[in-house]
């Protein structure tokens, strides 16, 4: 959870990056990339030097997860092509210290007590893939599986066309949990009329 740099091929990506950053989305050639995660403070690397294959045409998300001692770096290909009648939202799982949770996507001021989770026993590491939602507001609560102790629950709006990634994390400042959601859609989603 310190500030990290990224470190590709040898020259500093992005400086300083404190927890839990979001970057710009960048447009590279496809190649192989030789990826390291270091320090701030002081160089010490936390994960790599490991290669990224990145392919033409493709567009990717790349998840730094876990604690320093553990880090580890998830490539997800994205597909933000936009859908008229509905959103795509998937969902990551990136709290190392959560169990298998269930997660629930309720129409706004749904209730966790009676409602059926949506995706149940969602291990680390998991990436649900793109689920069609209708435009809207929805609200989203992640409780260990077999439970109804909601340990996220936060209100999200998706647009029609819209391609969307939660992340569920850490917030180590309230030992809690949170909610990052990021679009993927390099463009405005597609308007539905």
């Amino acid at each position: 959870t310190d500030p990290v740099d990224i470190v590709v091929d040898g020259g500093v990506y992005v400086n300083d990056a404190p927890y839990p950053a979001v970057t710009d989305v960048d447009l590279l050639p496809a190649d192989t990339y030789a990826v390291s995660i270091t320090t701030a403070d002081g160089g010490a690397v936390a994960f790599g030097p490991e290669n990224l294959d990145l392919a033409a045409g493709t567009l990717y998300t790349v998840l730094a997860t876990d604690f320093n001692a553990n880090l580890t770096v998830d490539i997800l290909s994205d597909d933000p092509r936009p859908v008229a009648l509905y959103a795509k939202v998937r969902i990551y799982h990136a709290s190392p210290t959560a169990q298998d949770v269930d997660i629930y996507v309720m129409a706004e001021g749904g209730d966790i007590n009676v409602e059926m989770p949506t995706l149940t026993a969602v291990p680390f590491g998991a990436n649900t893939g793109y689920i069609p939602l209708d435009a809207g507001t929805y609200d989203v609560a992640v409780a260990p599986t077999d439970t109804k102790n909601a340990v996220i629950a936060e209100t999200i709006m998706v647009d029609a066309g819209g391609a969307y990634t939660a992340i569920a994390r850490d917030e180590p400042a309230t030992a809690g949990f949170a909610l990052i959601v990021v679009a993927d859609s390099l463009a405005a989603p597609a308007d539905p009329t």
